[in-house]
């Protein structure tokens, strides 16, 4: 008797696709989102979960990309969409489910990143009175965004015991990534939360709400447009105080290793975007190696001057 072939239809390659993914520790559908970008691209190229997956083929992606290009949608959201689906149809051209071709992003004028100038900083780092919990609490978060350049998510994840002031480090247990890491703890920073920890009683979450329960991410938002209002300026963000760490680290002379390391990104490629963005705005006059050397041949030259050394 002959063999039927077996059809796998795309309903069932998801399934198993989301079961090792959940196997692996990789989070849930509501976290990783690909179920929701995969349902957007079958509504638009009007496929069902029912049908086979090895209808999918390099044309009709193509043809769906175009699709997204020629709507309102910003290259950033288009990039989104493309990334979360890709990984669900690499891993299907790996199962040989459907054919092998690559899926790349959408190339566009790259979006100018929104960073603190340094006026309102200065406004931002002025301390307010530490009789109040949460004037407290958001000025601590600022030193903290601004130390480290930490995502929204994590900060709101950090508890008092990932703070380790005797080591001078801090744990990430919650990133974008779902990677754990180490950032060091500076000194200013470290002055800074102990006043917080020693000022009130924080039992569990590092930046809790006033009831003790944890912060969210749109309360943390919020908080930070009342104290940037009080403080006379415009509302900013947890990502522009990330941007900002980044744009004073390059500025700076930072190492571009130890700053990906504490932006927790993946690649260094990622990293070299607030390099090339923040080019521009470093002192030529400072970093430059030339200008360096000649400083320190000319103290040299002068100081064997002093001590009557022919030169």
């Amino acid at each position: 008797m002959k063999r039927r072939n077996e059809v796998t239809t795309i309903e069932q390659a998801y399934q198993k696709f989301n079961d090792i993914k959940l196997s692996n520790g990789m989070g849930t559908l509501g976290e990783l989102n690909y179920y929701d970008e995969l349902v957007r691209f079958l509504k638009d190229v009007e496929l069902h979960f029912d049908d086979e997956i090895s209808i999918i083929d390099e044309d009709m992606v193509t043809q769906w990309i175009l699709s997204l290009r020629g709507s309102n949608l910003k290259i950033a959201s288009i990039n989104h969409y493309i990334t979360r689906l890709r990984v669900f149809l690499y891993w299907c051209m790996r199962q040989k489910l459907i054919p092998e071709f690559k899926i790349n992003l959408v190339k566009g004028q790259e979006a100018p990143l929104k960073f603190i100038p340094e006026e309102d900083l200065k406004k931002l780092m002025d301390k307010p009175k530490t009789d109040n919990f949460s004037k407290h609490r958001t000025y601590t978060v600022v030193c903290f965004l601004l130390s480290t350049g930490c995502r929204a998510s994590t900060l709101i994840n950090l508890r008092v015991e990932d703070v380790d002031f005797k080591a001078k480090k801090i744990y990430y247990r919650h990133s974008k990534n779902r990677t754990y890491h180490v950032v060091p703890l500076s000194n200013s920073l470290r002055s800074v939360l102990k006043e917080y920890l020693s000022t009130w009683v924080i039992e569990e979450y590092l930046f809790p709400e006033v009831t003790g329960d944890q912060l969210t991410v749109g309360a943390l938002r919020n908080s930070l447009k009342r104290y940037c209002k009080r403080k006379g300026i415009k509302p900013y963000g947890p990502h522009a105080f990330r941007h900002t760490m980044a744009r004073e680290w390059v500025i700076n002379g930072g190492n571009v290793f130890q700053l990906q390391q504490l932006l927790g990104h993946s690649t260094l490629e990622m990293t070299r975007r607030y390099v090339r963005l923040f080019a521009s705005d470093i002192d030529i006059n400072s970093y430059n190696p030339l200008d360096k050397y000649t400083k320190t041949c000319r103290t040299l030259r002068i100081e064997r001057s002093n001590y009557g050394i022919q030169i």
